[in-house]
């Protein structure tokens, strides 16, 4: 990293001391001394508790393979903060980052903008300044106050909604929904993947009141089967809900979550057909090379085969099921060493009730980040409820990482994406 870059995101990350402030009136402000670049933007817009980044690569891979320029802006990053600024898979180089960025140092400075919003509008400058033919956005929290809802996207997509984020996003299930619901524009299209029922039905009236056209991908699609090609990728048949004919895509993504998140993707592809004219081929090659068209590691990542080493970065109740269900789908969990961190305004008792009791050994660890739980709250949670296998306590990643390098055992680790960020760091320089 260059000291310019070092210094740029040294005071770009200062601006976390100004915390989460939701509210469009700081963003609007900053985007308005830059000439409002958003307003250029052709952009997908996705907001949801889980699956946005996924849903919002699957689309960027096939616009991709479309021939079209894509840019891509998602949160937060693994390794490199440049993860988080990408046009048709290259991380904005360090060169525009630092320009850009100390073109925009005196405007944080009169309008006194937070970390996100300033790095949401370098976002929008920088795919603006390039021309880029779609932006696909990834909201950062809740979806009425983050500071991308200042986009008018051609379309919304709302993912799957959990409880997450409570303080800010209301305490039940429907608040949080309200406020993702906060994407859905006047005269628009909106894609929602939730297939919860009552959800459904206050996202309609939602629809109704705004005149955008909502779709559900439930009513969408439907998956079919799922079996292994020769070259290790899944072949997952899907088709319309009420139709015959049958269609495919190939990944090597290895969860059925993920299939639901790229299946998304081609519906919002599908939801675009006025604007966009895609063949299936073309959907089918974007589906297939996700992995290789951008940056986008810790869902499910076998980082090594031997000795075993899966990364994922669920952080939340939700994930944390999903993740349950996807290993024991394709290991034997009890085999495995779990290493966890998590954050802590996180569930965690929910989060070590679903995870309890199926591995050989747990090793608690922490990130370094302020908001990162004590392992002694996350191992007296596992005991808690019941966890009867050995728990062992580090206070670092590196610690942890040092305590399973000779582990010949398969390890898991899992629970935030600063500590997969920082896993990557050290197994994976490269």
């Amino acid at each position: 990293m260059n000291n310019r870059k070092t210094e740029i995101l040294d005071w770009l990350y200062s601006l976390h001391r100004f915390g989460i402030q939701p509210g469009l009136e700081r963003i609007s402000n900053v985007l308005a001394k830059l000439g409002n670049p958003e307003k250029s933007l052709k952009a997908i817009h996705i907001a949801g508790t889980n699956g946005k980044g996924s849903t919002a690569v699957t689309i960027s891979s096939i616009l991709m393979e479309a021939g079209y320029t894509v840019g891509l802006y998602t949160s937060p990053h693994l390794v490199d903060f440049n993860e988080r600024i990408q046009i048709n898979g290259k991380l904005i180089s360090d060169e525009k980052l630092v320009d850009i960025a100390e073109e925009m140092i005196p405007v944080q400075e009169e309008t006194g903008a937070t970390f996100f919003e300033f790095t949401t509008a370098l976002a929008f400058k920088y795919f603006a300044d390039e021309k880029v033919d779609f932006a696909v956005i990834e909201a950062g929290m809740g979806g009425k106050n983050d500071a991308t809802n200042v986009l008018n996207p051609i379309l919304s997509v709302i993912t799957q909604i959990s409880m997450e984020h409570t303080d800010y996003l209301g305490d039940t299930l429907e608040k949080i929904a309200e406020d993702k619901a906060g994407i859905i524009k006047e005269n628009g299209k909106t894609l929602i993947s939730d297939s919860t029922t009552e959800l459904k039905d206050y996202f309609r009236k939602e629809g109704l009141l705004k005149n955008n056209i909502v779709k559900f991908l439930d009513e969408f699609f439907t998956i079919r089967s799922v079996e292994k090609d020769k070259r290790e990728y899944n072949k997952i048949s899907y088709g319309p809900v009420n139709g015959l004919h049958n269609l495919y895509f190939k990944t090597k993504w290895n969860s059925t979550h993920q299939y639901k998140n790229i299946l998304a993707g081609i519906a919002a592809i599908k939801m675009l057909s006025n604007e966009l004219k895609i063949s299936e081929n073309l959907i089918h090659k974007g589906t297939k090379l996700i992995t290789r068209n951008f940056s986008f590691n810790g869902r499910f990542q076998i980082l090594r085969k031997k000795p075993l080493r899966i990364l994922d970065v669920a952080h939340n109740p939700d994930a944390f099921i999903a993740l349950k269900k996807n290993l024991q789908r394709n290991y034997k969990s009890n085999e495995f060493t779990l290493v966890i961190a998590l954050m802590d305004d996180k569930d965690i008792d929910a989060i070590t009730s679903t995870m309890a009791n199926i591995f050989l050994k747990i090793i608690v660890t922490k990130p370094k980040i302020d908001r990162a739980a004590k392992p002694e709250r996350i191992r007296d949670s596992f005991i808690k409820n019941g966890e009867k296998s050995e728990i062992i306590l580090t206070n670092s990643i590196q610690e942890c990482i040092e305590l399973t390098m000779a582990d010949e055992n398969p390890i898991l680790f899992a629970g935030s994406f600063y500590l997969i960020g920082e896993v990557l760091k050290n197994l994976n320089p490269q």
